[in-house]
């Protein structure tokens, strides 16, 4: 899976905001905002990526539990594909 538009990721207060880099993709309402586990997850998935890989890498970055982890990416990637946002 990866996401269907390419992001330009800037930092806001203590979150990140995400904006579709093209026209045609800011008319779809591609903004998103995050926090940073979010924003790691969305620079990955600007490749093709699975499910499984996502949890790899984000417990070789943060200390937590890999069913947390888990939980945490599987809840991402349900609110991305409601959105439309996954191919």
């Amino acid at each position: 899976m990866k996401l269907k538009y390419q992001y330009a990721i800037q930092p806001i207060a203590d979150s990140f905001m995400a904006m579709a880099i093209t026209e045609e993709q800011k008319a779809q309402n591609t903004l998103l905002r995050v926090n940073q586990t979010g924003k790691d997850m969305l620079e990955m998935l600007q490749q093709d990526t699975t499910e499984e890989e996502l949890v790899k890498k984000l417990m070789e970055q943060y200390e937590a539990a890999e069913p947390v982890i888990r939980e945490s990416v599987q809840k991402f990637i349900t609110e991305l594909n409601a959105k439309g946002l996954l191919d």
